[in-house]
């Protein structure tokens, strides 16, 4: 597994920079509106899945709407995005055992994340 690369703005030209067609994780955090409510920085932790869309391919729909929790990240769009990624062979499982990871030691999943 390789490591996280370096958190870039979740636009265009951040976006741009992951390969289409890479295998991984990815998650997503907002820099602003951080509360005592809602403490958390990170909203979403996504990943290129099983199927043959890869990390780049997915990041774009994300930014284009047609990814399924578009319309939930972007509610915090104001709230400075960023997002981090890295390669990886098994990434539906490695996404799953993050999710894991969040709600066992927050109690619920990411803001943006439906289930796991």
């Amino acid at each position: 597994m390789k490591s996280w690369r370096k958190w870039s703005a979740l636009d265009s030209t951040g976006v741009m920079a992951v390969p289409k067609d890479a295998k991984g994780v990815y998650v997503i955090r907002r820099t602003l509106g951080i509360t005592d409510q809602d403490p958390s920085d990170l909203i979403y932790i996504g990943s290129s899945g099983k199927g043959a869309q890869g990390l780049g391919k997915r990041l774009r729909r994300l930014l284009n709407g047609k990814h399924s929790a578009a319309k939930r990240i972007k509610r915090f769009i104001r709230d400075g995005l960023q997002f981090s990624w890295f390669e990886c062979q098994t990434p539906d499982g490695v996404e799953k055992a993050l999710l894991l990871a969040f709600k066992v030691s927050t109690g619920k999943l990411p803001a943006c994340n439906k289930q796991f």
